[in-house]
């Protein structure tokens, strides 16, 4: 942290007490922020006669570490609520030197810098800070699940799975590998009902649905709900798993995200699944009145417009929608996802190349809208602009390495520009990665038969000819 910020927050914190009356203590903390302002605080200079500033006494006194973190955090969640993510950082590097052993400060840290990290090598670091907090307690839940989530977002699944796997056993719940190796039809053993099991419980749950694992996602994800019954996350994801897994329950669905959003009502993903689906069942009407009605008690939201637009969209009123994230960009063109919304109406209406543009922002801006490059990539192929389709592809893998379908989109550029040996390369690499997913495998069987290569072709069909079941095979997205 910067000398700035700790005068700033030791010079805060001396007012604070002098107006408590505790002198002695106010002392001590203009003390320190003269120290670490080197006296050009200008609210110093009229205690001057009452601060001594002896160099000595001074870096003692600020060696001292058994007062302060509270504080300090108490600063960094006053900025982080604001949005000041930098400034917010910065107080909380200093309630992490205050307190070096605690796996909770790392953790505040390393949340905050996940959400700053928009490349794949700055979320590295973040990863790194999660191992600490690991090394340092490891029966401290959170530091599994935040990493686990981290590496399922990349879709590195058997090590999110072993973390969580390790999770489980620190909550003590027992039996995760034998429960999802029966395909998540048993009973888990459950533990005691500890404080963070339902996080435990949650991750999994996201975990696999993030796999397309939807029964192993509803198992965990009931457990999760049995556990913390009014968490808005626990039930956005059930409105997700009912819309997508289970036939002809709109209504159920929405309900559940209705529910999430009244839990928490800054969850405007929950919001938007709402409202999709009000649309879906011919209620656009409400959905709209129901938004606008939150508008009028917060009309510069920028997350309102976008759920507007998300509505139009569901109505195929692409048109309307551009102009609501237009308007959601406008508010606060730091959302990058509001710009993956635009692109999707863009294209509808057949104007690919703004929304190229708008596709190629959104993921360059932040690593969480890889598909940004993957929905450019498909209409730069569909526009036959394979040279930039190619660009695009290779910036998603260096990104998020293990994306399903990148390499066989890749493997499909290469097809139409005439590089065979290209083409076969990236098909094999996403075999390689989704060993279980048939599907890619017969399409590399294919590209095999296409360029002569039938040995070849033969070897990858016998690997696949007794299939698994369905659930270990879900359909590429």
């Amino acid at each position: 942290a910067s000398r700035t910020v700790l005068a700033d927050a030791h010079f805060t914190l001396a007012k604070l007490l002098e107006e408590q009356g505790n002198n002695s203590e106010s002392l001590r903390h203009n003390k320190l922020a003269f120290y670490y302002s080197k006296g050009s605080l200008p609210g110093l200079q009229v205690k001057q006669t009452s601060v001594g500033y002896d160099d000595n006494s001074l870096k003692e006194l600020a060696l001292e570490q058994q007062y302060g973190t509270s504080f300090y955090n108490a600063r960094a969640e006053e900025f982080l609520t604001e949005g000041q993510l930098f400034l917010g950082l910065e107080y909380l590097q200093v309630a992490r030197l205050l307190a070096p052993n605690s796996p909770e400060a790392l953790i505040r840290v390393a949340d905050v810098l996940e959400k700053l990290a928009i490349s794949y090598d700055k979320l590295k670091r973040v990863e790194i800070l999660y191992q600490r907090a690991i090394q340092k307690d490891p029966n401290f839940v959170e530091s599994y699940t935040k990493l686990a989530m981290i590496e399922t977002e990349q879709y590195n699944f058997a090590e999110a799975f072993s973390l969580l796997s390790r999770a489980a056993s620190v909550v003590g719940i027992e039996g995760i590998d034998s429960f999802v190796g029966g395909g998540c039809r048993d009973k888990l053993v459950a533990s005691n009902t500890v404080k963070d099991e339902y996080k435990v419980y949650l991750a999994l749950g996201k975990h696999f649905f993030k796999r397309e694992n939807f029964v192993c996602a509803a198992a965990f994800l009931k457990e999760a709900r049995s556990a913390s019954p009014v968490n808005s996350e626990i039930f956005y994801y059930y409105g997700k798993l009912t819309e997508l897994y289970k036939a002809d329950a709109l209504v159920e669905a929405s309900t559940y995200y209705y529910q999430s959003f009244t839990f928490d009502t800054s969850n405007y993903e929950a919001l938007a699944g709402w409202a999709r689906l009000k649309t879906k069942l011919l209620e656009k009407n409400y959905a709209i009145k129901y938004v606008r009605a939150l508008l009028a008690n917060e009309p510069n939201n920028a997350n309102l417009f976008w759920v507007l637009g998300e509505i139009y969209s569901e109505n195929q009123e692409y048109l309307r929608a551009v102009t609501y994230y237009r308007k959601a960009i406008d508010y606060n063109s730091m959302l990058s996802k509001f710009r993956i919304s635009l692109g999707r109406a863009l294209s509808a209406i057949g104007q690919t190349e703004q929304a190229i543009m708008e596709f190629t922002y959104a993921a360059t801006a932040d690593r969480r809208n890889g598909v940004g490059y993957f929905e450019a990539a498909q209409l730069q192929t569909i526009n036959k602009k394979y040279q930039d389709a190619e660009f695009s592809v290779k910036a998603l893998i260096k990104a998020t390495p293990n994306y399903p379908g990148s390499h066989r989109l890749l493997s499909e550029i290469y097809q139409f520009s005439g590089n065979k040996e290209g083409a076969i390369a990236e098909m094999v690499i996403e075999t390689n990665n989704n060993p279980q997913n048939t599907r890619f495998a017969l399409e590399l069987s294919e590209i095999y038969m296409k360029y002569q290569k039938y040995e070849l072709a033969v070897e990858v069909l016998q690997r696949i000819t007794n299939l698994p079941g369905e659930t270990k095979a879900p359909e590429y997205r």
